[in-house]
């Protein structure tokens, strides 16, 4: 069906509808694709503008919720993605540029903007807004660094670091500005460049549709491969386990710590790594014959409604706490080309890995009949609130990929008039409590900062964390491991240790006292963190304490430390044999061991039994390797 080209990968989609005849052939045009206009038995409604203070009323959403206007137009246009500070105040990405006009024609010299928002009375709503930054392509992406000293931004191109200024009267305004990545989102076109910014909880910066991520190390930017993920939006759990998407698949929770699955070059990682929702159905509210190839069977069901997605966006993992318990750590999906927001669960099967499902049949956490509400990303907020960020425009899908047909559909409805508009709402519950007051971060110590790790709200534990690694020095140290040696919070010990980890602070002591966590998943990140210890003068201290643990029954445990230990090299081997033995079935702890390995891949052929279903793998990673002498040698034990 070449999904891929059926919708905005991210947060942009698909566009508008079906119509009337094609006017004239558009570069998403197909040989061979017929173009039918919809059926005249659709009763397909008129879009027009719908006013921020009526838009609720178009909202369909899941019992007990309300939607709750924060900012929109004038104040905000096309906003594509956003980032709170540690004040709490809000920095959008405002794409003003993304298709300016039908054909997209003036595009390249449509110039978007980054704007600061803020709440200065507390009410919830936007009363204070600043333009930071103005006159880049397409900004498509935000994070605060250095303590919020500095903003991370991406335009259609280059990742950039601006200097955030802050005069006597806090008013805001930016600095120098310099090139961190002159090739951040180089190539291709809007819908599949990279976006996302995301600081994750091992102190990188990953990011959708890339396989680099980026840190900060003694000052200076430091960039480094790491798996290819998504297309548009990028998330998190509370054990750093990322979640992207594409277009055309709902999401993708990988299983595994980042980074671990491309060690090796030369080994064929025979395990699938990533859960994915297995019915992707999706039920909108409104008629979607506006939808890039509606044409095509498949895409809508008989009465016109999109069936599966062709746009899925930007999502969040609920770790907030207002919503009721049972809402916590959903899955929150953007999907702008079927006007709606899906909720998904999780749960956790014997085989490790997450079973992902609708939790809705027949059903959304939140739809809109307004072809014009377009919601291309989620957030937890610091008032422990989703965000939605609503990108409110009739023309998503990129004139690269727009067919003739769809362009009927936006003709038809005037779809490509007005722009400029865009919302950001905040769904909060009703029987939740009163949202929280706005943090101040910025100013509070780097002890007080440590007593938000064990907070219930996710975006404290992470902004504290960030604000701790990135602020520096020893001050915080002593209570970091406090509430390690305590072991009173399983999160707030996962967060400590990889404070440490940022500031450079991990020692074999407070990696001892983590290790014995009474908390399996606590001690695996203690594994992961250990990592950066093994070129250090602790290397064998370090190895010494993770090898207690060939024999754990924890699978996650297990499997983190089949993914450590080959960094250690060739010490390791026996414990690696006897972890791949254990449980000969599960092929995803056997990659991992082999995945840390490169450059010992003979040393671990010679430790495994004579039948083991790693050897094959093996002998086709060295085959890869292509050393003679290691062949020869490999030849004289087949």
């Amino acid at each position: 069906m070449m999904k891929q080209a059926i919708a905005l990968p991210s947060f942009f989609c698909l566009v508008t509808s079906l119509a009337s005849p094609c006017l004239h052939a558009q570069k998403g045009d197909r040989d061979g694709h017929e173009m039918k206009p919809p059926p005249s038995e659709w009763k397909i409604p008129p879009a027009p503008v719908v006013s921020p203070a009526a838009a609720p009323a178009t909202f369909a959403l899941e019992k007990g919720f309300s939607v709750e206007l924060v900012a929109s137009e004038p104040i905000i246009n096309d906003p594509v993605a956003l980032a709170f500070d540690g004040n709490g105040r809000i920095w959008v990405a405002e794409m003003l540029g993304y298709m300016p006009d039908i054909d997209g024609k003036k595009e390249e010299t449509s110039y978007g903007q980054i704007s600061v928002l803020e709440d200065t009375d507390g009410d919830g709503k936007v009363d204070k807004h600043t333009v930071f930054l103005e006159k880049y392509l397409l900004p498509r992406a935000v994070a605060l660094v250095d303590a919020d000293k500095t903003l991370l931004f991406a335009d259609n191109l280059k990742l950039y670091e601006a200097e955030i200024l802050t005069d006597e009267k806090g008013n805001i305004s930016a600095g120098k500005v310099s090139v961190v990545d002159e090739k951040f989102a180089e190539g291709g076109n809007p819908e599949h460049k990279s976006n996302g910014l995301l600081y994750a909880i091992d102190n990188w910066i990953y990011n959708a549709a890339s396989d680099q991520r980026y840190r900060r190390i003694k000052g200076a930017w430091v960039k480094e491969k790491t798996e290819k993920r998504g297309q548009w939006g990028i998330a998190q759990d509370n054990y750093g386990r990322l979640f992207t998407n594409t277009n055309s698949n709902l999401i993708s929770a990988e299983e595994t710590a980042p980074g671990l699955t491309i060690r090796n070059s030369n080994f064929p990682f025979r395990s699938v790594v990533n859960s994915k929702i297995e019915d992707q159905r999706v039920y909108p509210s409104r008629i979607n014959p506006g939808v890039n190839r509606g044409y095509m069977e498949g895409t809508l069901t008989k009465d016109g409604y999109l069936y599966t997605p062709t746009a899925a966006s930007g999502m969040a993992v609920y770790r907030g706490d207002q919503f009721p318990e049972e809402f916590l750590n959903s899955l929150f999906i953007t999907e702008p080309s079927g006007n709606l927001v899906k909720r998904a669960i999780f749960t956790e099967n014997s085989n490790g890995f997450r079973e992902i499902t609708s939790a809705y049949e027949g059903s959304e956490f939140l739809t809109s009949t307004d072809e014009r509400s377009r919601m291309v990303h989620a957030y937890n907020a610091p008032d422990g609130t989703l965000y939605l960020v609503d990108f409110y425009r009739g023309i998503l899908q990129h004139a690269v990929y727009m067919t003739s047909y769809l362009r009927a559909q936006v003709v038809e409805r005037g779809l490509d008039t007005p722009i400029g508009l865009g919302r950001i709402w905040r769904v909060k519950h009703r029987d939740g409590k009163t949202p929280r007051k706005a943090p101040t971060m910025e100013t509070e110590s780097s002890i007080a900062l440590v007593g938000h790790l064990s907070d219930p709200n996710g975006w404290w534990r992470d902004t504290a964390q960030r604000l701790l690694v990135e602020r520096g020095g020893e001050e915080a140290v002593p209570a970091l491991e406090r509430v390690i040696t305590d072991d009173a919070n399983e999160l707030a010990v996962i967060h400590s240790v990889w404070a440490l980890e940022g500031l450079g602070q991990l020692r074999p002591t407070s990696l001892r006292v983590a290790l014995s966590s009474s908390y399996p998943r606590a001690v695996a990140e203690a594994v992961r963190a250990a990592e950066s210890l093994v070129s250090s003068e602790w290397s064998d201290e370090v190895f010494a304490l993770l090898t207690p643990f060939e024999n754990t029954e924890n699978l996650h445990l297990r499997r983190q430390l089949a993914g450590s230990l080959g960094l250690f090299g060739e010490r390791a081997i026996p414990i690696l044999a006897t972890l791949v033995q254990k449980d000969a079935k599960d092929l995803l702890t056997g990659d991992l061991a082999v995945s840390g390995l490169s450059g010992h891949e003979l040393t671990f052929f010679k430790a495994l039994p004579p039948v083991h279903n790693l050897r094959a793998p093996l002998v086709e990673a060295l085959v890869r390797r292509n050393v003679r002498e290691e062949l020869t040698e490999l030849a004289s034990l087949l």
